[in-house]
């Protein structure tokens, strides 16, 4: 939902996807998104971002440190994360 939002006002958006069903999915639902299949600290910093969301992701990593490490180098100066997670207590 977040990457079509963002895509229907102008941003470009990469969106990564670890399932390779959904990739393609996603690719058929809207071919402005560019998705990207490789896991999130494969992706190489080709490219910068000015947002990073992560929407119900980060509470399943075994190990953080190193995913907040890697986002914090995906990030362009000033760039923003914006992470939610639940809280089902």
């Amino acid at each position: 939902f977040m990457a079509r939002h963002l895509a229907n006002r102008g941003w470009q958006v990469d969106a990564q996807e670890p399932s390779a069903a959904f990739v393609e999915r996603l690719r058929q639902l809207d071919p402005r998104l560019t998705v990207r299949p490789e896991p999130f600290l494969a992706l190489g910093r080709e490219r910068q971002y000015a947002l990073i969301y992560a929407d119900s992701v980060l509470e399943h990593v075994a190990d953080p440190p190193p995913y907040f490490a890697h986002i914090a180098r995906l990030l362009e100066p000033g760039g923003l994360l914006y992470f939610v997670a639940p809280n089902e207590y």
